[in-house]
């Protein structure tokens, strides 16, 4: 059994697949790069009334405009769990509830 050595490809055909690659690379990156140029500035009143707060430690807050909060010492914000039982969205659809 012989095995043949492998012939480099011409260097017309590599210039060729280099582009191919940096083409499809492009494709795939070009959403990202849309929406990091589209930046919008957020509200400055929210869909349900509330006001954007500046000069905060974090990236972007809303709180009504009547709020007081200097009753408090501290303010944490936690994740919102949600749990559904089997088959809820379905009994939901259906206009029934379930049994279990």
């Amino acid at each position: 059994m012989t095995i043949k050595k492998a012939q480099p490809l011409p260097a017309r055909h590599a210039t060729l697949g280099t582009i191919s690659l940096i083409f499809v690379l492009f494709l795939a990156f070009m959403p990202y790069s849309e929406s990091l140029q589209a930046k919008e500035e957020p509200p400055e009143i929210s869909h349900d009334g509330l006001h954007r707060l500046h000069d905060t430690r974090v990236a972007l807050a809303y709180a009504k405009p009547d709020a007081d909060f200097s009753v408090y010492n501290r303010l944490v914000i936690l994740d919102c769990h949600v749990a559904f039982k089997k088959n809820s969205q379905r009994d939901q659809n259906d206009g029934r509830k379930s049994l279990g």
